[in-house]
Parts: C-alpha cells; sequence; structure tokens
C-alpha cells in the first residue's frame, strides 16, 4: 500500500490515489483505506441516519451509524465503513466501478468527512492565491466554484484546490490549507478558457468534469493566512457583471456552517462543537456574498475587473482586534 498527503494528513490506501501526492516522510498513517469486497451489487439495508442530496433532489450520500463505525453509502456504487477511531476505512464496491471513480468518491465524499478534528472545519470551497493574498470560494456542487476558478486560472492567478480547504483559527486570522491540488471543469469551460490545452484527462464515467493538472505548488502543504472568504449561492443566468456584498457576522456564520462537510450531521455534541469552531472562525475572516455572471461569455469579459476588486478588498480588510461579540475584521 502506498502512502499519501491528504492536506497536513497521511493516508495510507490499498486504492491508487493518482489525485494525491506521494508522502516523502515517514511515519504512521492517520487512516488506512482497504478494499473489503467486490460486489456485484451492494446488499439491501434499511433506515439510515442521514442523507445528502445533490442540486437534482437525488440521494447521493446515505449515512448509516452502529455501534461501532459509521457507514457512508454511494446509492449503487460503493459503502464505507468508517471505525469509530476514524483511522481506518473499509470498502466495498461494486464490480462495473472504476478505480478513478472510486478514487474520486474516496477524496471528494469521504475524506473530507473523516479528516476532521476539534478547532478546524474542512469547508467546501475553492482556494485562490490572488496575487499574494489566498480567497476562498464556497458553495455547493455545480454553483460554479471550480468554472471561477478556471477564470481566475486564466488571468494568472494561482489555483489551489476547487473543492475542499481545512480551515482553522490562529491567533487573530483565519488560515487554510488545500486537500489537493485539483481543477475540474465541464467541457464548456475547457472550451471557453484551456481550449489550446492538450494535457487534459478525463474522470473516466463520473460526472462530465475533466481534471486538468495544475502545477506542483509548495503552498499546498502549508497553512496560508485567508484574505476573504466568498460565498456563491448560484447563477443567475441573465447577470452580465459581478457583485459583491459583505456579509453580516449572523448570515456569515450560517453560510459557513452550511458549506462545512460532516461525517455524522444529527449528532448534538459534534454539532456544537462545529458551531462553536465555525463561529470563532466568522469573526477573524471577512465574509462576501459572491454573484458571479450567468453565462462563460459574460464571466471572461468581466473577470479582469473581478480580478482588480477582490485584490482591492484583499488589501482594504486587516485584523485590528480580538472581541467576543463581533468580527475581528474591519476595513481600513
Amino acid at each position: 500500500m502506498n502512502t499519501y498527503n491528504f492536506g497536513v494528513y497521511r493516508l495510507q490506501s490499498s486504492v491508487g490515489l493518482a489525485c494525491l501526492p506521494l508522502a516523502k516522510s515517514a511515519g504512521q498513517p492517520d487512516v488506512c483505506v482497504v478494499v473489503r469486497r467486490t460486489l456485484d451489487r451492494l446488499p439491501f439495508i434499511g433506515g439510515s441516519s442521514h442523507s445528502w442530496r445533490n442540486r437534482n433532489g437525488d440521494v447521493s450520500l446515505v449515512l448509516q451509524r452502529s455501534a461501532g463505525a459509521w457507514t457512508l453509502r454511494v446509492p449503487n456504487l460503493a459503502e464505507f465503513v468508517i471505525d469509530r477511531s476514524r483511522r481506518r476505512i473499509e470498502i466495498d464496491r461494486v464490480s462495473g466501478l472504476r478505480d478513478e471513480e472510486l478514487e474520486h468518491l474516496l477524496i471528494d465524499q469521504v475524506l473530507p468527512r473523516v479528516f476532521k478534528h476539534t478547532g478546524e472545519i474542512v469547508l467546501h470551497a475553492a482556494a485562490v492565491d490572488i496575487a499574494g493574498h489566498v480567497a476562498l470560494f464556497a458553495g455547493e456542487t455545480g454553483v460554479g466554484k471550480s468554472t471561477l476558478c478556471a477564470a481566475l486560472d486564466r488571468l494568472g492567478h494561482k489555483v489551489l484546490t476547487d473543492d475542499c480547504v481545512f480551515l482553522r483559527s490562529v491567533g487573530t486570522t483565519a488560515s487554510a490549507m488545500p486537500t489537493y491540488s485539483s481543477l475540474r471543469v465541464r467541457p464548456d469551460t475547457l472550451g471557453s478558457f484551456f481550449a489550446e490545452r492538450g494535457d487534459r484527462d478525463s474522470l473516466s464515467g463520473y460526472g462530465e468534469k475533466r481534471r486538468l493538472p495544475l502545477p506542483a505548488r509548495s503552498e499546498l502543504h502549508h497553512w496560508r493566512e485567508v484574505a476573504a472568504l466568498y460565498i456563491l449561492n448560484g447563477r443567475d443566468h441573465s447577470r452580465t457583471h459581478h457583485a459583491i456584498t459583505r456579509q453580516g457576522y449572523g448570515r456569515a456564520c450560517i453560510d459557513v456552517l452550511a458549506n462545512t462537510f460532516r461525517l455524522d450531521p444529527p449528532d448534538p455534541a459534534g454539532g456544537a462543537e462545529l458551531f462553536a469552531t465555525a463561529t470563532d472562525l466568522v469573526r477573524r475572516l471577512p465574509v462576501f456574498a459572491l454573484e458571479v455572471p450567468g453565462t462563460l461569455a459574460a464571466l471572461r469579459k468581466d473577470s479582469s475587473q473581478m480580478s482588480r476588486r477582490f485584490v482591492k478588498i484583499h488589501r482594504q480588510f486587516t485584523v485590528v482586534t480580538t472581541s467576543a461579540d463581533g468580527p475581528l475584521h474591519a476595513a481600513l
């Protein structure tokens, strides 16, 4: 089995994980992943503790809780049994599931819910280095995070990841670390922003996105201070220009909670800990609602102006004081 890095954590896996960098130093893994069985179909199991739905309303992931483990099931594809220590994941997969598909489910659906430690959250967000400042762009699947990353990449900014980051408080600031380097976009986005590139490969058979190789970046293995968090709330196809609105403290807390990966949402103790962590982070982080142009042509036209707006915002806000009652950030 190989050992990989997933953000700051180490993962030993019998599943080949081409998206993750191999660990270069020795040490005990934080989690071990093994394939237990390959089945013609997943066995029927009744009842669930929680389920997640995609934008079409279909169940995309199901949680079942037992005394010794959590089980995450992707309907008709795979089942991931996570022991209570969160140190071992056993997988049952259907026989037609390709390795690339299994990798996608593991690193984008399961691991973000497993690698959760006290005092940090795992945010469903992209991370981009914009003129030396790290910006996060959060939102549910399909809202346009990767498309926005493609537009910013085209302008020369450094895309660190398009899907998932660890986020924690460090002193009076918030710091983030990408889980792994990724940029996956739909064919129309490829044609609009990367038509000349020939180094594209496909996430075979699972969704329509294609994965674009990104340059190796040392930033992936270090915590970076976050300049701002932007919440994407869907597309208005009639919109031709971006709009950015500062969120109040309460709304910002709700947005962070809504975009945080959770393994066991019904667990009250875990919910209370998450709430405390999220509200503490929001005091250290300016949060904005971001509306982006609704078509690729409009986004291409507006992206330079939007980029300049990001740079201005990141220079404008700075940490000024510590308070138990509200945000730490204020405009200069």
